[in-house]
């Protein structure tokens, strides 16, 4: 037992590591990515003057959301790992508190007579139903980060891609365009 769950343990450091070195630069992207989707919403509904027109209000609107997503599906992945980095605390701790209710519950029934034991079963119960509590806290605890695995399948990591991607393009086109709009602003001032 001790044997799986120092693996378990390491497997969870690993993961750890790998999430904190991802978080900093993914945060990082987003923030860009949500930038320039905001320089670029201003730069075609602000500039052009269209946003008089109620219509175009609401659309304008609508695609600025959507502008806006890549960027908030990256900043929710960087949320996601760091939930993921603190799962080796967590495990750890788990594992400690399993390992003493245990110790707890053998020690209350061992050495004891017949008659001792009729009366320490309350407290034996009571000691089961403390490691019955632990392991459903263990299996929520598991079942918490089985959303972040789900992030890992293979329609997840595509989702994450062309997020990645349009955040990318989005990061182009705003610095692309910062030369056009100083040259627009120029010819017309």
């Amino acid at each position: 037992m001790p044997d799986s769950s120092s693996a378990l343990q390491e497997r969870a450091q690993a993961i750890a590591r790998t999430a904190q070195s991802i978080i900093g630069k993914v945060r990082q992207l987003s923030l860009y990515a949500a930038l320039s989707a905001v320089w670029l919403w201003g730069v075609v509904f602000v500039l052009t003057g269209v946003l008089e027109y109620t219509l175009v209000a609401l659309t304008a609107i609508l695609i600025g959301l959507v502008m806006l997503l890549p960027a908030g599906l990256l900043y929710a992945l960087t949320l996601g790992l760091n939930e993921v980095m603190h799962l080796p605390e967590r495990v750890a701790a788990m594992a400690e508190s399993g390992q003493a209710h245990i110790k707890e519950t053998i020690s209350l029934s061992a050495g004891e007579t017949e008659a001792q034991r009729w009366w320490r079963i309350g407290k034996v119960t009571a000691a089961l139903w403390k490691m019955r509590r632990l392991v459903v806290e263990y299996k929520g605890m598991l079942v918490r980060y089985a959303a972040a695995v789900r992030l890992f399948t293979l329609p997840g990591l595509l989702l994450l891609l062309a997020a990645l991607l349009l955040s990318v393009l989005q990061i182009i086109a705003a610095v692309l365009s910062v030369p056009v709009v100083a040259l627009l602003v120029l010819l017309v001032a």
